[in-house]
């Protein structure tokens, strides 16, 4: 089964003036960052944007979890998922009949079935982008500011169709005033073949920065399919092909003004599991 997924975000915003809404400052400080520096006792502030403001993830009064992006570089997070539990109550298992999808279960509750017509419980946010069904819901964790999983019904912010809950996918914006590279190679069993780079580039220092990020990932399925009689019959389920890219841009003409515009695409052809032959 192949899934294709294109997704594209633009926003603009003036800032001045708005209450609940920081700045973010040349130092890199502001919405744009997940984790700020640790303050005189060691305690890291998360900054997360769960009521579409930022605020710190300590004075939320809403049931999350932030995961940011070096927490998810130590757990080895690849894709959707690597988050199963993570957060209290939270469970995400690849749905079996396709690929590129993932079911979340918040609180016991979700859903498993790929009908078009069936909306899933958990709202799916890539960049605010809303994923509205299950295909496509499994995707690679490229350089990530912050993963946010909010329990309980969103519905006021998120809309009818967030009544469990809502996973959220922050992607790192581009750093206006230095260079920035990163690159990971994951080796394994099964011929696993898991490789991403990214990079950020300021084109006017301070003004506008680009970054761009890619990954590929391949491993060979680990069930073996069987005949009637119980042998191999050469078919393998639940391996891993597939591609992802993003592109971003941040441009900053004034102190008023932040535009960013995010593209990202996704090529899944990954297997699904084997058919039970009776």
């Amino acid at each position: 089964m192949q899934l294709r997924r294109t997704g594209l975000f633009f926003t603009g915003v003036m800032l001045a003036g708005l209450p609940g809404v920081a700045m973010a400052g040349q130092d890199g400080t502001g919405p744009a960052a997940a984790e700020t520096d640790a303050d005189a006792e060691g305690v890291t502030e998360i900054t997360v944007t769960a009521r579409r403001v930022s605020e710190g993830l300590q004075s939320t009064p809403v049931a999350i979890t932030a995961l940011g992006g070096e927490r998810l570089d130590q757990i080895s997070a690849a894709d959707t998922l690597d988050l199963s539990g993570r957060a209290p109550n939270v469970q995400i298992v690849q749905t079996g009949a396709g690929a590129g999808a993932a079911s979340v279960f918040i609180r016991g509750i979700g859903n498993n079935a790929l009908g078009f017509n069936l909306a899933n419980p958990v709202g799916v946010y890539v960049d605010d982008v809303y994923i509205p069904r299950l295909q496509g819901s499994l995707v690679d964790l490229l350089d990530l500011e912050r993963v946010e999983i909010l329990r309980g019904p969103q519905g006021t912010l998120y809309g009818r169709d967030s009544t469990v809950g809502a996973v959220k996918y922050v992607s790192k914006e581009p750093d206006l005033y230095e260079e920035a590279f990163k690159a990971r190679a994951v080796v394994g069993n099964y011929a696993r073949r898991d490789i991403l780079v990214g990079a950020s580039v300021p084109l006017v220092e301070g003004k506008l920065a680009i970054k761009v990020d890619a990954s590929t990932r391949h491993q060979k399925g680990y069930i073996v399919g069987v005949d009637a009689d119980g042998d191999p019959d050469g078919q393998r389920g639940n391996g891993v092909n597939r591609q992802s890219a993003r592109f971003a841009l941040l441009w900053t003409p004034d102190d008023d003004w932040r535009v960013s515009y995010v593209a990202d695409i996704s090529n899944d052809d990954s297997g699904s599991t084997l058919p039970t032959r009776i």
